[in-house]
């Protein structure tokens, strides 16, 4: 349940039409993907022919299936938060939920973000984000960037809203809420 502010209405809610396991920045990912796989099949191909096959079948598996769910364990979790992801956009926020009780929550002040920028499909809808969609220099640097220190200073980079009906209209929802003066919202 979401606790509002004084003056603060909801403008539009929605949520993702479908559930795209791989986006354009994934291209980062799978070369990164195929190298870790790739070695861990070599590694396990030179455990497999010493003298102790046992052992060496063992952690051949064992290697081989964590590299597996390394390389897998993004995708299936994009797949599982899509699933439950709500966007609410305010007279005054844009507020993400996900996960299965809506846990995981983003609120961003409107007034705080760059100008919405959209990306539209052939039926009207698409995805919406702020300044510019992210990279693929950007999915290389959320690889290992959430845990350096450097990462950690650089503010984060604005919600997505990814694959929603009528994508025009909530942009224009967003940039008039973001027009008014004080943050309150006038039909």
């Amino acid at each position: 349940m979401e606790v509002f502010l004084p003056g603060e209405r909801v403008l539009w809610e929605g949520r993702p039409l479908r559930h795209r396991l791989f986006r354009i920045t994934d291209v980062a990912m799978v070369p990164l993907q195929a190298v870790a796989l790739w070695l861990a099949v070599a590694w396990g191909r030179q455990a497999l022919s010493d003298d102790t096959v046992g052992n060496g079948a063992m952690a051949f598996a064992a290697i081989l299936l964590i590299v597996l769910f390394l390389v897998l364990a993004p995708f299936i979790e994009r797949a599982v938060l899509s699933r439950s992801t709500r966007y609410t956009v305010t007279t005054r926020r844009l507020i993400v939920r996900k996960g299965r009780a809506g846990d995981r929550v983003v609120m961003v002040y409107l007034n705080s973000l760059p100008p919405p920028v959209i990306f539209v499909e052939s039926d009207g809808s698409g995805s919406l984000t702020f300044g510019a969609f992210p990279t693929i220099l950007d999915a290389l640097a959320n690889l290992y960037g959430p845990r350096t220190w450097s990462a950690r200073s650089q503010p984060p980079r604005p919600p997505v809203l990814w694959d929603v009906p009528d994508i025009k209209r909530v942009r224009d929802f967003i940039a008039h809420a973001r027009t008014q003066p004080g943050g309150v919202y006038r039909v």
